[in-house]
């Protein structure tokens, strides 16, 4: 199982995509870095950060930028 994360930048900054249990534990970084202005795509295949398949449930994506954060619910199916 995979998803598709997409966000826009109106303006190059830094940006931190993480993903985050039920339980608001870390799961895995997706990226983080300097990104220009612009439309992104980042898939997470369902892996946490040591690369092992996780259960299905219920998961956060949390885009930080220095505009602010965003909180968005997954659902991780198999």
């Amino acid at each position: 199982p995979t998803t598709t994360i997409s966000f826009d930048l109106p303006a190059s900054m830094a940006v931190t995509l993480d993903i985050y249990n039920l339980l608001g534990q870390h799961v895995k970084r997706i990226t983080s870095g300097f990104m220009t202005a612009g439309t992104y795509q980042f898939t997470w295949d369902g892996t946490n950060e040591q690369g092992q398949a996780i259960s299905a449930g219920i998961y956060f994506y949390r885009l930080e930028t220095p505009e602010g954060i965003l909180l968005r619910k997954m659902i991780l199916a198999k």
